[in-house]
């Protein structure tokens, strides 16, 4: 009994570690992603006012 407590605990356990790795991926490339898109738009934004003194 105890141990077919532990086994499914171990079970449970590997599960959740699977999840919240999945979930901590999902989650570091949204914001890979966000921070990206908001790279771009700053690096876009600071093209068109620096033009000028780029050229």
């Amino acid at each position: 009994m105890q141990m077919w407590l532990h086994l499914r605990y171990l079970h449970h356990h590997r599960r959740c570690c699977a999840h919240h790795r999945s979930v901590r991926m999902i989650a570091t490339s949204l914001t890979v992603h966000v921070v990206s898109e908001h790279t771009n738009q700053s690096l876009q934004l600071c093209n068109k006012h620096h033009r000028p003194i780029l050229v």
